[in-house]
């Protein structure tokens, strides 16, 4: 009996091992962070502090990346503010998707070049005038027919001739995402922003190995990618085993996986982390892109703090009270002095 009851309580402090081990191996979720840096940046951050002086515009950079092994083929946001701050500049609004080589991220985009032009909620007036706090809905990049060789989505490497993609600060790729430029046009008070999932959520596309045109099937358009791009260590798309070359091992990739099919997957199987906890080791709260859409999770902390100062205040100095007196006392003097001599004189 004794050794029956051991074994059971090994059995389920294993089972609790192994289900916490899973836990830890299931795939991070899609992220999306905010930075004032659009070429390096450091990675999904705790709420970037931007210190901006009145009546100047600043620019704001999304970044993001894909759960890993999958791309991002729709993206819907929202980059919302909680205090009447800033004034998100409409004609500013950018979803990057040209990545360079004839090649598109979406076969459509949602934002200041798309007809109808995207517009943030509120007027400079409103914000200014009305103290109304401005937002952005529905900031998106989408596609509807089947990916293709000129229509990539997002993820899941960054490739030599690609554009808007790095290696974070955290040594993970980073894509760029969408920019946009704000009016600082209240002095004083912070401005929380806040990403949100958009109203239209965000799916990714599970990649098949071998598949380096990205059309969602593995063929012969494929092995031609491979062919035509041979020994290249620039133009990695068909760089299957990510040794930086494209090789003979990518051909036996190609060849081992010929006819199988990639698989796009619902909104509601799509995890979301906004930018970083302020507490360290501590998760940001995670997202489903079905349920949580257009709202701020409780727990989840700005994803940018952008505090404006009085051009007044970032120049004026005032006089240390000791350089004050001894001012005073030799005006005194000279007051002094000048009036004796005029006496003298008169």
């Amino acid at each position: 009996m004794h050794h029956s009851r051991s074994a059971w309580f090994l059995a389920v402090v294993l089972s609790a091992g192994l289900a916490q081990l899973s836990q830890e191996c299931l795939a991070a979720p899609a992220h999306f962070w905010l930075s004032e840096d659009g070429v390096s940046p450091a990675g999904p951050n705790i709420a970037t502090n931007i210190n901006i002086e009145e009546g100047t515009v600043g620019t704001l950079y999304i970044w993001g990346r894909p759960e890993t092994g999958k791309k991002l083929r729709n993206i819907s946001l929202n980059l919302v503010t909680l205090q009447a701050g800033i004034d998100f500049i409409d004609n500013s609004i950018t979803m990057v998707n040209d990545v360079g080589g004839g090649i598109q991220r979406y076969e459509y985009t949602s934002d200041a070049t798309s007809s109808p032009a995207l517009e943030s909620e509120e007027t400079f007036f409103q914000v200014d005038t009305l103290g109304q706090a401005d937002s952005i809905e529905l900031l998106q990049g989408f596609s509807i027919s089947a990916s293709s060789a000129s229509v990539k989505g997002v993820g899941d490497q960054c490739v030599g001739a690609e554009t808007g993609c790095t290696l974070a600060g955290d040594g993970l790729p980073a894509w760029l995402i969408a920019t946009v430029d704000y009016n600082a046009i209240v002095g004083g008070p912070e401005t929380s922003v806040y990403l949100q999932i958009g109203e239209h959520g965000i799916n990714h596309e599970s990649l098949v190995p071998g598949d380096y045109d990205l059309n969602g099937i593995v063929d012969t358009d494929d092995f031609n990618e491979v062919q035509t791009n041979f020994s290249s260590t620039t133009n990695l798309w068909p760089d299957g085993n990510g040794n930086a070359r494209v090789d003979a091992a990518d051909y036996t990739l190609w060849q081992d996986n010929l006819g199988s099919v990639s698989a796009f997957e619902s909104a509601s199987l799509t995890s979301v982390r906004f930018g970083a906890d302020t507490i360290d080791g501590i998760d940001e709260p995670i997202y489903n892109a079905t349920t949580d859409r257009e709202v701020t999770l409780a727990m989840d902390d700005p994803d940018a703090i952008i505090t404006m100062t009085s051009p007044l205040q970032a120049t004026r100095v005032v006089p240390e009270p000791s350089t004050l007196s001894l001012f005073c006392f030799f005006s005194l003097c000279n007051w002094c002095f000048t009036r004796r001599v005029s006496l003298s004189k008169g």
